[in-house]
């Protein structure tokens, strides 16, 4: 069960990167298709990092009221959406609105992710599992720049855009099989739940199990 969830913070890491990294590859295209000022140009290509700021801000306060796991569910519809919206973007009034809701999306699960993960991991892979997300950052922009190479040469970059949908997908359904993170639901005094879903978590191993709920009680 940890390898899922070192999965699903990865998928979002990787979310975060591609959807930063793929206007690189779109931007020369969207010129084409759109006649932009520099001015506009430089917003467009600044909604998403925009976006992320402001999303960022909210998710500490998000996660804290409704949970680490269904605020990675949020994301990861989120993200979906903004992909779907800047791949039919009529204009670029749209896109960058479009960019700006994949930005929210980034800023959510750029905080979140990494929390839930040291969260759920077992202390001895803690910080190896934490240390996945940001490797798979890197993965995201370079698959950008891979997709934006096969498919500037025919103007796609709808395309572009509509393949972060795939990714967002695969997060959305890992999401939905990962536990809620044990500690959230100590803080929210549901010890029996955070038990529970620690047992899943650490395999069954009781011992582990009791040492790890002394932990939470001697801290929440």
């Amino acid at each position: 069960m940890i390898v899922l969830v070192a999965c699903v913070a990865a998928i979002a890491g990787f979310l975060f990167g591609f959807d930063e990294g793929v206007i690189a590859g779109a931007e020369k295209s969207l010129s084409a298709s759109f006649p932009m000022t520099p001015a506009m140009s430089g917003f467009m290509t600044a909604a998403a990092p925009l976006g992320a700021l402001v999303g960022a801000i909210f998710a500490g306060r998000l996660a804290d009221r409704f949970g680490r796991r269904r605020v990675l569910i949020i994301a990861s519809v989120t993200f979906a959406i903004g992909s779907v919206l800047s791949a039919t973007a009529p204009n670029v009034e749209f896109l960058i609105g479009a960019r700006i809701i994949l930005g929210l999306a980034i800023g959510v699960a750029g905080m979140v992710a990494p929390l839930y993960i040291s969260e759920t991991a077992d202390p001895e892979r803690r910080g190896a599992l934490v240390a996945t997300y940001q490797l798979a950052i890197t993965l995201g922009i370079v698959s950008a720049y891979g997709v934006g190479y096969i498919l500037a040469e025919g103007g796609h970059w709808r395309w572009m855009f509509a393949t972060g949908t795939v990714p967002a997908v695969i997060l959305l359904l890992g999401a939905l099989r990962v536990p809620e993170s044990p500690r959230w639901l100590a803080l929210k005094g549901n010890m029996d739940q955070a038990r529970i879903n620690l047992m899943r978590l650490r395999s069954n191993d009781a011992a582990v199990v009791d040492q790890e709920m002394a932990d939470m009680l001697s801290v929440s």
